[in-house]
Formats: C-alpha cells, sequence, structure tokens
C-alpha cells in the first residue's frame, strides 16, 4: 500500500488538474451553503454531507494540501482539513491547531477532529507534536469568547487519546 507522499509524487499533473476542480467545486458548495443557508441542524447537515465528500477524495486531494492550506478560500482550507482527517501528517498539526481561532466554529470542530484523529494514528510516532498541537488547539479556544462546546469535548477527547499511552 502506498502513503500518501508516494501517491502525491505519483500522481500525473492531469489527474491534479481534476482533482483540483472537484475541490474547487466542493469549496464553492461549502462557501454556497455557508452563505445562503440559516444557521442551524440543516446547514450543518448540509456542510457535513460536503466535508464526507471531501475525505472520500482525501488521498487525490493530498498533493495539494500545501496550495489548500494557504488557500483564501474557507471552502479549500476545509478540503485541506478533510485531508488531513483521513491522512494525519506531523507537518500539519500545528497548522490545525491554528484552525481553532481563524476559522469559523465549523472548520474549527473538523481541525479538532482530524487532531484526534492525529492523536489515534501519530500517537506511536508523534506522540509529543500531536500533544502539543492539542494543548496549543485548547489554549486558543479557551482564549476565545464563545467556546464551541463540540470542539471543547474533541479537543479533551484527544488529549486523553494522546495521554493514555
Amino acid at each position: 500500500m502506498e502513503t500518501a507522499e508516494q501517491a502525491g509524487r505519483l500522481t500525473p499533473e492531469s489527474d491534479l488538474s481534476v482533482v483540483r476542480k472537484q475541490v474547487s467545486t466542493l469549496a464553492k458548495d461549502y462557501e454556497t451553503t455557508r452563505e445562503t443557508m440559516r444557521a442551524g441542524d440543516a446547514r450543518t447537515r448540509a456542510m457535513t454531507s460536503i466535508v464526507s465528500k471531501m475525505r472520500t477524495l482525501a488521498l487525490s486531494i493530498y498533493p495539494l494540501l500545501p496550495d489548500l492550506v494557504n488557500s483564501p478560500s474557507a471552502g479549500e482550507r476545509l478540503a485541506a482539513v478533510a485531508t488531513l482527517q483521513e491522512l494525519p501528517n506531523p507537518e500539519y498539526l500545528t497548522w490545525l491547531a491554528n484552525r481553532v481561532g481563524v476559522e469559523k466554529p465549523f472548520i474549527g470542530y473538523h481541525a479538532s477532529v482530524a487532531l484526534l484523529v492525529a492523536a489515534r494514528v501519530l500517537r506511536d510516532s508523534q506522540s509529543k507534536e500531536v500533544r502539543n498541537a492539542i494543548i496549543m488547539a485548547t489554549a486558543i479556544l479557551n482564549g476565545l469568547v464563545w467556546k464551541d462546546p463540540n470542539q471543547v469535548r474533541t479537543l479533551a477527547a484527544a488529549l486523553e487519546e494522546i495521554d493514555a499511552l
């Protein structure tokens, strides 16, 4: 089985072009949904469906991570977060932790989930780095006026997971 890094090196540019278009469409779907629907369960379900689609494309999206994490598009950054939920990478732990303070709560929550997954997947090889990122995300969240209870619970679970070594 190939790693995400190997897949990225082996993906032809023509295939990456198709993936870029898919990511762009899903990113726009997220942004449109967020802008046009009222906050509430229906909007959350619709946005969660978009994240699920992004996650199914994670291996294909992975080579685009350097561009997506620096994108001005919230939807493209969400695609990066969704990819990191499926394919945790220690290089992006600090970036994920920072999402809690700079993104809307929906993306911050999914970044918290990505840190929880990282705690489970990377704890044998990168436990210190993962723990530091979780602590950083928790500190950022604690500094906010409003703390998303889902993020609080998810980060607490991630810390428990990493400390269960």
